[in-house]
């Protein structure tokens, strides 16, 4: 299978606090990889690694067999997307504005059919004239998506990095959006997101990779590494797992005691 991208990161340190130790990731066309971890894991560290916002002389990240500090910021615009926590807007654009930007970046510049799909597939086109300020948390977070989505929808070997894509999106939207990427990188490229949810994590990811301050815990198919004792040892919480009753992915309840 083609490695869209492979990322080492030996050490990652601020001031004397350690990040990130002896992470090592890779990609698949066509994969979906989800990274947990409790708040302060490193999550975000690494996916920022792998996007090339962070600049580390110990860490070497590969997209598509050519190192990330030889790609230039148009490059590296059309090879992967980014959607990040808590994007600020300065100015008022409409929904479609707003999506419109993720078409900048592309040789081929605007294409107006690609933003009306990318806004059809996140629930959004009827909005598309619509102030993004007056849109609703989940409202808007889909917006981003679908603003990230246009940038590398109609590109060959793309990839798809997400920081908390369901963050403020009610449990059905949740489930969309996730189905969504998961078929997007099923069929078009491949993606690699951030949740908190075990559970959605457990039905949706191909490969989890579990984090413990700053190391890789476990990393494998979400029955390999959703096990009671990795859980505990990562989140620091009792859990019970059993196996969902009608789809073939592991179920994890908490089993905290009040």
């Amino acid at each position: 299978m083609k490695k869209l991208i492979k990322g080492k990161i030996d050490s990652f340190k601020i001031e004397d606090k350690l990040l990130l130790e002896d992470v090592s990731l890779a990609l698949d066309k066509h994969e979906f990889i989800v990274i947990l971890g409790r708040n302060g894991a490193g999550k975000s560290t690494l996916l920022r690694h792998l996007s090339g916002e962070i600049k580390n002389p110990k860490s070497k990240v590969i997209i598509q067999e050519k190192a990330i500090e030889h790609y230039s910021v148009s490059e590296l615009a059309q090879a992967r997307a980014v959607l990040t926590q808590d994007v600020q807007i300065g100015f008022d654009l409409s929904v479609w504005e707003l999506v419109e930007l993720g078409r900048f970046s592309s040789k081929e510049g605007v294409r107006e059919s690609l933003i009306e799909t990318c806004l059809k597939l996140t629930g959004l086109y009827e909005k598309r004239e619509q102030s993004y300020s007056s849109l609703s948390g989940g409202e808007k977070q889909r917006a981003q998506i679908a603003r990230t989505l246009v940038q590398i929808y109609d590109v060959d070997d793309a990839i798809y990095l997400l920081d908390e894509p369901t963050n403020g999106l009610d449990m059905a939207y949740q489930y969309e959006v996730l189905k969504l990427i998961k078929e997007l990188a099923t069929h078009r490229f491949g993606a690699i997101a951030i949740l908190h949810d075990l559970n959605l994590a457990a039905q949706f990811a191909d490969k989890i990779i579990l984090l413990d301050e700053g190391r890789v815990i476990a990393c494998g198919t979400p029955k390999e590494v959703l096990t009671t004792h990795h859980i505990e040892k990562a989140f620091k919480h009792s859990v019970l797992i059993t196996d969902h009753p009608t789809m073939n992915f592991p179920l994890i309840v908490s089993n905290f005691k009040n």
